[in-house]
């Protein structure tokens, strides 16, 4: 039986609670809110038949995405069919590529795509079919009848080398299949030859096989190799070298000696040197000496001349120097710093304190007035008090009385210290 709420314009069960399509405590419609009108009737929670069209969330009050095509799920806003032209869980991927059919929730293409892609979710640009042969290509751009002429490669989309005889070239290698026009070569035709081949006498063109490049009528003076690629050295004569190897034809220009006169001759009179060795033909510039006159003469001497073999000084040794080559100095401690050419001897003796040929000798430091003779060193004016011999080496007894001996015996001259005896006093 009905009655009327205390809440005004509901209808109420009896006990007070709400009719099936109202909720909560004012008896609120379900209706617009919840799918099929139905709610929960105590708490204003969840619609248990769902939300209607468009609506999600707990209580079906929040919208789903504009780009769902009617509903969406009601918990992660999923939807459950996109808008043509749109994929993806949200609906916010676009396929506009695919054909009037569109595509899945993956954005795969249902039907296929429109021209110009392809693939199954049509995002594979392919060229137009105005290269292939027949204007036929498959859906991925492949033509499938081959290349008009001048293209090449699966879509034809790519140029014969311009170097190809009337441009025509295999639609796979890219080779010329017709060959090359003047002047190049190369399976492709895309090298040109040497410009320093010789040129046809016929055409006045420098052509060369197409195969190798290697020039048909060899090459301009001054290059070698079969394909001229190689220069001759500068250094031969007529700047003529042979072809295969670049040896020069005619010999070396003055100065330069080796096979391909890269090498230059030495310190030679007039620069003149054998061509094979590198010897020189006519002597050697002053100064110097050795087969090809790459020795300098020694500076020290006279006249920086020297013999061109052995580098032996001709003229004798500058003032301080002796030896063949006057390399030897003489010593510090010859008077006049002058010696004989080949021994070194001091020729005007030795300086004061100093003996020996070479003056290399001290006098003793015991020898009175430290000079000595300067054949044998010794002492020419006697020893220092405390000392005997020839060269004043030996040292007196200390026993002697006054530290003095004979020069020559060593025995003291005073007699001895008491408590010692002998002619030496030991």
């Amino acid at each position: 039986m009905w009655k009327v709420c205390k809440k005004s314009c509901h209808v109420c069960e009896d006990g007070g609670s709400c009719s099936l399509g109202y909720y909560g405590a004012d008896c609120s419609p379900c209706h617009g809110r919840c799918k099929e009108g139905d709610c929960d009737k105590a708490e204003d929670t969840e619609c248990p038949q769902g939300c209607p069209e468009k609506k999600r969330g707990i209580h079906c009050t929040e919208n789903c995405s504009s780009a769902c095509l009617n509903s969406c799920d009601r918990w992660n806003e999923e939807c459950h069919e996109c808008e043509k032209g749109k994929y993806g869980p949200h609906c916010n991927k676009i396929c506009d590529r695919c054909d009037d059919q569109g595509c899945n929730t993956e954005g795969y293409c249902i039907e296929g795509c429109v021209p110009g892609w392809s693939g199954d979710m049509c995002n594979i640009k392919v060229s137009d079919c105005n290269k292939c042969l027949n204007k036929n290509c498959s859906s991925s751009g492949f033509c499938l009848d081959g290349c008009m002429d001048t293209f090449w490669g699966n879509d034809c989309n790519r140029d014969c080398k311009p170097g190809c005889s009337q441009t025509i070239c295999d639609q796979k290698t890219e080779y010329c299949l017709l060959g090359c026009v003047d002047q190049h070569y190369g399976p492709d035709c895309s090298q040109r030859c040497s410009k320093h081949c010789k040129r046809d006498p016929k055409t006045n063109r420098r052509n060369c096989y197409q195969s190798s490049g290697d020039c048909l009528w060899s090459c301009q003076r001054g290059w070698y190799l079969k394909n001229c690629t190689m220069k001759c050295n500068t250094n031969c004569v007529n700047n003529a070298c042979k072809l295969e190897d670049g040896k020069c034809k005619k010999g070396c220009k003055l100065g330069w000696f080796g096979s391909h006169c890269d090498r230059h001759c030495g310190n030679c009179s007039n620069d003149a040197c054998n061509r094979d060795t590198g010897a020189c033909s006519n002597g050697c510039k002053p100064g110097y000496y050795g087969e090809k006159c790459m020795k300098e003469c020694s500076n020290h001497c006279n006249g920086s001349t020297c013999d061109q073999s052995s580098g032996t000084c001709l003229n004798g040794c500058k003032p301080g120097y002796y030896g063949e080559k006057c390399m030897e100095k003489c010593s510090d401690h010859c008077n006049g710093s002058t010696c004989d050419r080949d021994t070194g001897a001091c020729l005007n003796g030795c300086k004061h304190g100093y003996y020996g040929e070479k003056c290399m000798e001290e006098c003793s430091d015991h020898c009175n007035g430290s000079t000595c003779d300067q054949s044998s060193g010794t002492c020419l004016n006697g020893c220092k008090p405390g000392y005997y011999g020839e060269k004043c080496m030996e040292k007196c007894s200390d026993h002697c009385n006054g530290s003095t001996c004979d020069q020559s015996s060593g025995t003291c001259l005073n007699g001895c210290k008491p408590g010692y005896y002998g002619e030496n006093a030991w």
